[in-house]
Order: C-alpha cells, then structure tokens, then sequence
C-alpha cells in the first residue's frame, strides 16, 4: 500500500514538474534534459525509499 502512495506522490510531483521542464527547455535544451533526469532519479529514490 505505502509502494502505491509513493507512486501516486512521485506521478503528481512529474505533473507539477512539467511546465518547468518546458520553461527551461524554451531557454536551455540540454539544461531540460539534465533537469529531467535529476527528476526521475529522484522520483526512483523516492519510491524506492
């Protein structure tokens, strides 16, 4: 049950992330993809925590 919380916690925090990722791809391409990946990793340590 804690697994499914912390999945639903991670997916809203992915939705409320996104305008960001796209705020900062219209400035730095490369710097969305860096945030991106910072973002998924911790999204992983959080469910996986």
């Amino acid at each position: 049950m804690r697994l499914i919380f912390r999945l639903g916690i991670a997916g809203v925090a992915a939705y409320v992330f996104m305008p960001v990722l796209r705020d900062i791809a219209a400035v730095d391409p490369m710097g969305s993809v860096v945030a991106g990946l910072g973002a998924a990793v911790a999204a992983i340590g959080y469910v996986t925590a």
